[in-house]
């Protein structure tokens, strides 16, 4: 049960942060900024708690909390990079994402 809790608490950060995004975007907040935001988020808040378990030594409850840190603030990343496909063109957003992997090759 505990291996779990990570990715539980990724979900459900995920579930807020769209809902944070949605509630900001109804309040006229530029989208590009809602993206950047929440990719800085997920991306520059997973790497500070992995620098953190790094320094947490052998106590056990801390590393657990800088694990679950780490992984849960990665789930801000979701609603960045999600709404990247929607920003290039909305009738396409569904094909795109199977061509990004081959064009990046």
């Amino acid at each position: 049960m505990l291996s779990a809790l990570p990715y539980f608490l990724m979900w459900t950060f995920s579930i807020f942060c769209g809902l944070v995004a949605s509630r900001l975007r109804s309040r006229e907040v530029r989208s590009d900024v809602i993206r950047k935001s929440f990719n800085t988020i997920g991306h520059l808040g997973p790497a500070l708690a992995l620098i953190g378990l790094s320094f947490s030594g052998c106590n056990r409850s801390l590393v657990i909390f800088w694990f679950c840190l780490a992984v849960m603030l990665n789930g801000a990343a979701n609603s960045g990079f999600q709404v990247k496909n929607n920003h290039i063109t909305f009738s396409h957003c569904s094909k795109l994402p199977q061509f990004c992997p081959k064009i990046q090759l």
